[in-house]
């Protein structure tokens, strides 16, 4: 695709690190805009939700709010995957656009086609919240949170000092990273949560000082309690989560009050539904995406599979970016009782890190293998001992039920999933939502 403009990224990002500061009420007749002028194209020039209008008697003048988006259908990763040239807009080259690949690990890979004007976009969207949060122009960024990294060129803005990066597969043994981090001496990590938490078990073990970033950034897993506070007292510095997905990029981050994430409503409209119902404020819902900059191959009520909890409250900070108090993971990250009821993945590291620390279990996977079969996989740290096993299982088994069966597996090492992720909880049991 043609090189994108600095110039034009740069004005991206002053945008969006000023339009943070309005109210909620003007961030929203942003996104509302955004929205109809979306929808209007999307009618006009995507087959898919041309289609997709036509057969529930929709036109564009009928989605005129944010809360009209429940008349419309849910788009799926199936929908995208089995009908993904119908999503292209009419009049775009796909030869001259950017294609991105989601990891897969649903089983349902797709190929998402982004022109160069949503690159632009893009690129001040994923790199605004890093600035919010202490990272400067001209300091360097080592990034674990790329599969295969290509070998890169180097921009222009990287030899006069300035967003220089090191880019390393999370894939790769953690002891390969080791000296080149000693070389590169980053000022910021950004990595895969339960990446983080790995590379800090072997800088403490290895005794290595020589690694010392001074802002973490957290993406992709979910953030416990124990990791946030492991891998910031290894490198004493302050760690900022992120969540988003490939499709439509970040979505929403913690600023430094740290008192749930900031949802990027002018450059997305995330919903929260239950039975395509928009959810109230502290209830779960199942996330939406509706990608607000992306014309080529717009995504409008996309389903990956997120689960998050919306909150009315005012963030310290002072932005008028919405909350999402919590970010609960994925879907399939629920465990399913005998009864239906959910039990959500934060539960579980709750449990596991009220009883030991990382010196009596050094890692732990929940795996739902059937409605009735729980299996909680176990790395035994040195300090391991049955009285700790056994009061976590008490209270595992308060929460699952008595109809559960739990199977504990002892392992030397958990392996991530083929995406570099690693889940904490994953249940092979669909649960219903």
């Amino acid at each position: 695709m043609r090189a994108l403009s600095i110039i034009q990224i740069l004005w991206n990002l002053h945008t969006l690190r000023k339009s943070q500061w309005l109210s909620t009420p003007e961030l929203e007749k942003i996104r509302q805009k955004k929205l109809r002028a979306l929808i209007k194209h999307a009618y006009e020039n995507v087959p898919f939700y041309h289609r997709r209008f036509r057969d529930a008697g929709l036109k564009p003048d009928n989605i005129k709010t944010f809360e009209d988006l429940t008349k419309l259908p849910i788009v799926t990763r199936e929908d995208v995957q089995t009908y993904s040239k119908d999503f292209v807009a009419r009049g775009v080259n796909i030869s001259k656009c950017k294609k991105y690949l989601t990891s897969g690990s649903t089983g349902l890979p797709v190929t998402i086609i982004s022109d160069k004007k949503a690159e632009e976009f893009r690129a001040a969207v994923f790199g605004f919240p890093f600035f919010e949060c202490g990272f400067k122009p001209w300091q360097k960024m080592a990034r674990f949170a790329n599969l295969h990294p290509a070998v890169k060129t180097k921009h222009w803005y990287e030899y006069i000092g300035l967003m220089r990066n090191m880019w390393f597969s999370p894939l790769r043994p953690i002891e390969e990273a080791i000296p080149l981090l000693k070389k590169f001496h980053p000022h910021a990590i950004f990595a895969y949560a339960s990446y983080l938490y790995l590379l800090a078990e072997k800088v403490k073990e290895i005794g290595e000082s020589q690694i010392a970033p001074r802002i973490l950034f957290s993406t992709a897993d979910i953030l416990t309690p124990r990791i946030r506070k492991f891998v910031s007292s290894v490198f004493e510095a302050e760690v900022f989560d992120f969540v988003g997905c490939i499709e439509v990029e970040r979505t929403a981050w913690e600023c430094k009050e740290h008192m749930g994430y900031h949802m990027d409503i002018d450059s997305v409209a995330i919903e929260f539904v239950k039975d395509n119902e928009h959810v109230d404020a502290g209830e779960r819902g199942e996330i939406l995406y509706t990608c607000l900059f992306n014309y080529a191959m717009p995504l409008i009520r996309y389903k990956v599979g997120d689960v998050g909890i919306p909150s009315d409250e005012k963030c310290p900070c002072g932005r008028g970016l919405p909350i999402m108090k919590a970010f609960e993971g994925r879907i399939d990250d629920f465990i399913v009782k005998a009864d239906g009821t959910l039990i959500d993945p934060v539960s579980f590291p709750i449990i596991v890190e009220n009883n030991a620390t990382e010196k009596e279990i050094k890692r732990y996977q929940v795996i739902q293998e059937k409605k009735d079969k729980l299996v909680l996989r176990i790395v035994k740290g040195e300090n391991f001992n049955e009285n700790v096993l056994r009061n976590m299982l008490a209270d595992i088994r308060k929460l699952v039920g008595k109809e559960m069966r739990i199977e504990t597996v002892f392992m030397d090492e958990i392996p991530p999933l083929r995406s570099g992720k690693f889940r904490i909880v994953m249940s092979k049991v669909k649960p219903k939502f």
